[in-house]
């Protein structure tokens, strides 16, 4: 019965991490979780991918990677996603997926993404999008109840706020 389980996790890693492989040979190997790759603007090395005990990737941080690329993989496959991270990666030009995770907790997206912002999944907590060097365009979608940070930057979308904000909303 462990024999069965451990085949199942490193079954499950190669899964997620796969997903990552295919969509950027050059950035992730096939095996992911723990991947240290990335510098914050402090020089200080941080996860880019972070996995729960099950190996399912949970946290994904794609920033400053210098991906290139005309379509952004489709992360509404990686299932247990909660925080994904996509600021200034020039060369990478694509749409959000229509179907977001919906354990999504966190999304920031900043630079080449393009396209309209799809349905949010109802547990999201922070929103970060600056539209400035996007092609983001039309509606805000309806803001899910759990919300508590929404930064908009720059002015590509259209329409207005929501008549009812999110009641745990506490910075807009």
């Amino acid at each position: 019965m462990l024999l069965l389980a451990l085949f199942f996790a490193v079954l499950v890693l190669a899964d997620d991490c796969q997903i990552l492989h295919n969509a950027y040979p050059s950035v992730f190997g096939t095996t992911c979780c723990g991947l240290t790759k990335g510098t914050n603007v402090d020089g200080v090395t941080y996860s880019l991918v972070q996995c729960d005990t099950t190996n399912y990737i949970t946290r994904l941080e794609m920033n400053n990677q210098k991906l290139q690329g005309q379509t952004l993989f489709n992360f509404g496959s990686l299932t247990r996603l909660t925080y994904i991270s996509l600021f200034r990666n020039g060369g990478l030009i694509g749409s959000l997926p229509q179907s977001l995770p919906s354990n999504l907790v966190y999304i920031g997206i900043l630079e080449n993404v393009q396209g309209s912002i799809p349905a949010l999944p109802t547990k999201l907590q922070t929103l970060y999008v600056e539209t400035t060097n996007n092609g983001l365009s039309g509606y805000l979608p309806q803001l899910p109840t759990t919300l508590t940070f929404l930064q908009l930057l720059g002015g590509a979308l259209s329409g207005g706020l929501p008549a009812t904000l999110p009641p745990k909303l506490q910075k807009l």
